[in-house]
């Protein structure tokens, strides 16, 4: 059995590479050669080639057939048009974005995404609405114009990726580099409660192999992937804390002057959830989380404290502290001003009648 594999270099990549060796495949991994990954075989032919240009890529693969390709880099219309009639199965992979309401929170109506964003959330409807994440439905609906025609397609959803060589290290470094620096004082916009899906590297090639797995209870689907345990982004920034030996503490602001946090979010952008729902992908496929999300956090974490980013990475995120130490002085200088004013805590209590005696009509309190 022969497979293909686009990309390949990326963080899940060399998972990919390894459930395709495990399955008895000969593979082949095509990409543009910049770098390679030492965790990927010898054995894994490599193919140079621009996969988001079309002749490029048909001259690498004239001549080719392979039983499954794996297309997770390039320009994936074009990659469909040059594959779909070389193999009998084929799995793209895309983003986020193609959903109302995701990269433009006040474009629908109540603002913000659908909570969680599912197969069926109502997709963007023209250019207007995100020119960026249109592009990307439309490159899907093409891709999947070929099933049924020349081949079995699938598409595959990712979400942001963390693990070894995640694409945008300072997500993860935002946080590290104050937690090394002893900043455990953190300004999250709004207490770091958004919840945006993430997904281990580990896991989400997991969730493509399950395609290769089970080609006709995936055959002709869109499936959105992501962690089944999901964080905030506080909770992100407590477990990485942590693995530091330092201790979080959140400094609540309001998103509209957390500019220091922006780079948190998808699109730079205001503090709205985007959540993916994944129950098609573990209904039909069996997805499961194959290891722990605290556990790849922590393993990222691991990772980068012998991989960090480049100096430049850490300029940036140090040129952030003198405006997060004015927000926080304006913070605690308003708080303990709200703290002097009349509060009256309502004590909780619950709704239903909880009579003491038998027989009797209403309780205590007179329900």
């Amino acid at each position: 059995m022969k497979a293909l594999l686009i990309g390949g270099t990326g963080p899940t990549g060399r998972f990919l590479v390894k459930g395709l060796l495990d399955r008895g495949y000969d593979v082949a991994m095509l990409n543009r050669g910049g770098r390679d990954d030492s965790h990927i075989p010898a054995e894994v032919e490599r193919i140079k080639s621009d996969p988001h240009f079309r002749e490029p890529l048909e001259a690498s693969l004239k001549g080719r057939k392979f039983d499954v390709v794996i297309g997770a880099y390039g320009r994936i219309r074009i990659v469909a048009d040059v594959v779909a009639p070389l193999t009998d199965r084929l799995i793209t992979i895309g983003g986020m974005a193609i959903f109302r309401g995701f990269a433009d929170p006040r474009s629908v109506f109540p603002t913000g995404a659908a909570i969680p964003l599912s197969e069926t959330t109502p997709l963007l409807r023209s250019p207007e609405d995100h020119p960026f994440g249109y592009k990307m439905l439309e490159a899907e609906r093409h891709v999947m114009s070929h099933h049924g025609k020349d081949c079995n397609v699938s598409h595959f959803r990712y979400p942001l990726i963390y693990g070894e060589g995640q694409v945008m290290p300072i997500r993860f470094w935002w946080y590290l580099q104050r937690a090394l620096d002893r900043r455990t004082r953190v300004a999250m916009p709004d207490g770091g409660l958004t919840i945006i899906s993430h997904g281990y590297a580990e896991n989400m090639a997991h969730a493509v192999l399950l395609g290769v797995d089970k080609p006709d209870a995936s055959a002709g689907k869109f499936y959105n992937c992501a962690d089944q345990r999901q964080f905030t982004l506080a909770q992100i920034g407590e477990v990485l804390f942590d693995a530091v030996g330092e201790r979080m503490e959140v400094v609540s602001v309001p998103d509209a002057v957390a500019s220091h946090a922006r780079i948190l979010q998808v699109f730079n952008d205001e503090d709205y959830h985007r959540m993916f729902d994944t129950f098609p992908l573990q209904h039909d496929l069996g997805y499961r989380d194959i290891v722990d999300p605290l556990e790849g956090l922590r393993r990222t974490v691991e990772w980068y404290k012998s991989n960090p980013p480049a100096e430049s990475v850490a300029a940036e995120v140090r040129a952030q502290y003198a405006i997060e130490d004015a927000l926080i002085a304006l913070h605690d200088e308003a708080l303990e001003k709200m703290k002097r004013l009349d509060h009256k805590e309502p004590e909780y209590v619950h709704g239903y009648a909880h009579p003491k005696k038998m027989g009797e009509e209403r309780d205590h309190r007179g329900r």
